[in-house]
């Protein structure tokens, strides 16, 4: 995602045109992936509306995507 968006927030929707046909992953694979980065605060979600997502809450169309600001200094195994 920070490589895809030059360090800001990428659009939910650009990201799966821009990785949808270079992965053999369904749409579904990649939402759910993103969930579990989201659930372990790897990624932020950023609504429409203004405001954050629910760590792991379900990714919409219209979202913004970015990777969390405060970055863990231990990953989950």
């Amino acid at each position: 995602i920070f490589d895809l968006s030059g360090g800001g927030p990428l659009a939910f929707g650009e990201l799966l045109v821009l990785i949808g046909n270079k992965t053999a992953a369904t749409n579904k694979d990649i939402t759910h992936t993103l969930q579990r980065l989201s659930a372990a605060r790897e990624i932020e979600v950023l609504r429409p509306q203004g405001g954050f997502a629910r760590p792991g809450a379900v990714i919409r169309p219209g979202d913004q995507l970015r990777v969390a600001r405060q970055l863990k200094l231990f990953g989950l195994h």
